[in-house]
């Protein structure tokens, strides 16, 4: 779990990076709803599985995210994929909500941010 952790802890900040360019709101959204999604253990079994090749992984990331999350997000999870860290993804998106919740002073239970 400790090296998940170092392993997930750069794309989290790259994840929450990405709030510079819009707004932290919808990131923390998007987060959230991916968090949602990995409720789903066939998806997790899915995106884990080492027999599935990277484009199989990257369609069924899209056919699952695309139009519920921001197209960045979408995009940041396809580049998981290509660089073989999609089956970390439940970490960097844990770790991700919990610097955005720091950075607005929040707590899991709001979802208000202003910056």
């Amino acid at each position: 779990m400790a090296q998940n952790i170092k392993v997930a802890q750069p794309y989290a900040n790259a994840f929450i990076q990405m709030a510079s360019a819009g707004s932290l709101d919808k990131v923390i959204s998007d987060l959230t709803n991916i968090e949602a999604a990995l409720e789903s253990k066939d998806l997790v079994q899915a995106l884990s599985n080492p027999l599935l090749n990277v484009e199989a992984k990257k369609g069924m990331v899209k056919s699952v995210f695309k139009g519920k999350i921001d197209g960045k997000s979408v995009n940041f999870l396809l580049v998981l994929c290509d660089r073989g860290r999609i089956d970390c993804l439940a970490t960097i998106t844990s770790l991700a909500l919990q610097m955005a919740y720091n950075t607005c002073n929040l707590n899991r239970r709001s979802f208000v941010c202003h910056l």
